[in-house]
């Protein structure tokens, strides 16, 4: 995944750099050269009316709310002042890489945000077709959907990820289904490998973990807790391809997950990761139920991202505003400058942005 976005980034980042020109012109048009030192004295778009100053504060209150749960953009005016700080005393070029950079990542985000709406929308289109060939099937063989629903989870053993932490303990996981009696999964102590089993009724969304550790270098006979995880049953869920809910046997499912030692006096603070595979046994009904919980998890994942969208090109707008009257960002061509007296065609746009 982190290799397909990184070849994305390169993809959206070659089409991004002939912005660069758009600033070198509207700084050529302010008697302004590239390679001059930034300074206040030739940072025109710092002394704006008063009114234009508010705009920015009200777009940027507006964001702010809009985003407050994203805290490195918590206060927009601020990061185009701290940008234009850091680059002070430098080439004007060095300020114009900084913006560019910081706008090219929230268009990245963007452009990544509806890749996404788009993939959950096929995801749902597909739902549907199972959901109603599943339908279909109980109802013309009602006499099997009778089946006890459960989930096995096994410790991936051949995968270790070493830390430091292995050089204090010896480890011991355990789960359960919300808040039902821990079992055990895997713990170093034990020779053979046990797989944990736990039931998967209507009411359950979530499995706990709990990770344990005895220290190795005391004489300690017991694990104390260390860690405690919550795995939300809809991780494994969206994990499963979709055409396997239509299978016999659904494929096993493979979850690398994170834990820090929280106890008290740990030595080693860091992140430990380890690796578990779940099996779903389920019926149909309950292939049903995880089909329809699945549809309601994509169609809320897209009103977030629409709504995530949004508040991006709002920040970019608010980035921008100090040359609005020289250059506008549109989601599809990018950065645009004002002097285009059309929208630019697909061949215009690609020499642009994207």
């Amino acid at each position: 995944m982190e290799e397909t976005r990184l070849s994305y980034k390169m993809k959206q980042e070659l089409s991004f750099s002939p912005s660069k020109n758009i600033f070198f012109q509207i700084f050529k048009d302010h008697n302004v050269s590239s390679s001059s030192i930034l300074t206040e004295n030739n940072s025109w778009f710092l002394g704006q009316p008063e009114n234009e100053k508010n705009d920015i504060l009200n777009q940027s209150a507006i964001t702010e709310k809009n985003l407050m749960n994203v805290s490195c953009l918590a206060n927009l005016e601020n990061i185009f002042i701290m940008i234009f700080k850091r680059n002070c005393n430098k080439p004007i070029e060095s300020f114009i890489n900084d913006l560019l950079e910081t706008l090219f990542e929230i268009h990245l985000e963007i452009k990544e945000r509806e890749l996404n709406i788009e993939k959950n929308q096929k995801n749902f289109e597909l739902m549907n077709k199972n959901l109603s060939e599943i339908e279909n099937f109980i109802s013309k063989n009602k006499q099997q959907t009778n089946y006890e629903d459960f989930l096995s989870i096994n410790y991936v053993k051949d995968k270790v990820y070493c830390s430091e932490l292995f050089k204090y303990y010896k480890l011991k996981y355990k789960a359960a289904v919300d808040s039902q009696h821990m079992t055990s999964i895997f713990s170093e102590d034990d020779i053979v490998n046990k797989s944990c089993i736990l039931p998967i009724g209507d009411s359950q969304t979530k499995i706990n973990i709990n990770i344990y550790g005895k220290k190795t270098q005391h004489k300690e006979n017991e694990f104390k807790i260390l860690s405690e995880i919550t795995l939300p049953l809809i991780e494994i869920y969206s994990s499963i391809e979709n055409e396997h809910f239509l299978n016999e046997k659904i494929p096993p499912v493979y979850l690398i997950l994170e834990f820090k030692d929280q106890s008290e006096n740990a030595q080693f603070r860091g992140v430990n990761k380890f690796e578990l595979r779940f099996d779903l046994k389920i019926g149909l009904q309950k292939r049903c139920d995880i089909i329809k919980i699945l549809k309601e998890h994509y169609l809320n994942e897209n009103t977030y991202y629409k709504e995530s969208i949004k508040r991006r090109i709002l920040l970019i707008e608010t980035l921008l505003m100090p040359f609005k009257n020289d250059i506008y960002y549109d989601v599809d061509a990018g950065l645009i400058s004002k002097r285009t007296t059309k929208k630019p065609g697909i061949c215009e746009i690609n020499c642009l942005i994207y």
